[in-house]
């Protein structure tokens, strides 16, 4: 699937999908067709991502857009693939979308990470690259958060997208250092170890104390491993995102906000679903690895 302005569109750039029946054969692309008025308009249509959902047993297709119903400039839409073989009517994705541009929508193959490029509030220059990290795909993709300088400089970072090794971060940046113009990077994910959160590591963040914690009362985990980066969680509507760069912090069955996260220590809300009065067991999750549960205690006015 590509974005092309060529004669016969239904505006300014369409997208269009070729088939092939080897997948080494190069030179056996079929002619590009049209993907139709459910995905093009007379507007832009640009950059498309896609991934297979096993869990919905269908072919979902992210792609960015500047029509008009969205928040403003190159907005985030998602079109399912249907039974016939054809995309349905694509729908805007509030969640990735702003009124600043987003772009180049990438989900990973299971659909539980998708990287953008967008010049929202928060980056480190033109554009930059951001993540959207969900448990599940049957669920919203919760608000990206900036990859940070260890991927994003003053300039411009475009286009990401994943080899078949599934471990590498590619994409083009113009920043200074390069052969000149936009050129490739790789990052790589370091293999995560499983989390481990210290004896008594839950206490109030403000005075380190341990004891019970209320409800909606900011705590702090302490541990080792809990996070591949140091990062903080960048609050918008509905407050922090439960998820930050493959970290998790769970009290019970509920995630927790995160404000900030780091290898040795996590600073999160507790859920307001919680109930006073009861002991509830605190896990931190990176990137599917679990930490062993420590038990807490929570409280009415907390510590």
């Amino acid at each position: 699937m590509f974005a092309s302005n060529r004669p016969g569109g239904l505006g300014s750039n369409d997208l269009y999908i070729s088939h092939r029946r080897n997948q080494r054969d190069d030179f056996g692309w079929d002619l590009p067709e049209n993907l139709g008025s459910g995905v093009n308009t007379s507007s832009s249509e640009l950059t498309p991502g896609s991934f297979e959902d096993d869990e919905a047993g269908n072919l979902s297709l992210y792609f960015a857009s500047n029509r008009p119903g969205g928040p403003g400039g190159q907005d985030i839409y998602v079109s399912v693939m249907q039974n016939d073989g054809t995309f349905g009517p694509a729908a805007l994705v509030p969640e990735l979308s702003t009124s600043d541009s987003d772009l180049f929508p990438a989900p990973r193959h299971n659909g539980l990470e998708l990287y953008l490029a967008s010049n929202r509030t928060g980056t480190l220059g033109e554009n930059d690259l951001w993540v959207s990290t969900r448990e599940r795909t049957s669920v919203p993709w919760p608000t990206p958060v900036n990859l940070g300088p260890s991927i994003n400089s003053a300039a411009n970072e475009l286009g990401p997208g994943f080899p078949f090794s599934r471990d590498s971060l590619f994409f083009h940046s113009n920043r200074a250092g390069g052969q000149g113009g936009a050129d490739l990077y790789e990052s790589r994910r370091a293999p995560s170890r499983r989390p481990i959160i210290s004896t008594s590591g839950v206490v109030n963040a403000a005075t380190y104390a341990s004891g019970p914690v209320a409800p909606n009362s900011y705590v702090s985990v302490f541990g080792t491993d809990l996070a591949t980066v140091t990062a903080a969680g960048q609050p918008a509507a509905g407050g922090y995102p439960t998820s930050l760069f493959g970290t998790r912090v769970t009290f019970g069955s509920t995630d927790a906000q995160l404000l900030y996260i780091s290898p040795l220590q996590i600073n999160a809300v507790v859920p307001s679903g919680v109930l006073p009065g009861n002991d509830t067991v605190v896990t931190v999750t990176l990137n599917g690895a679990t930490s062993s549960p420590q038990a807490v205690t929570i409280g009415v006015g907390g510590l």
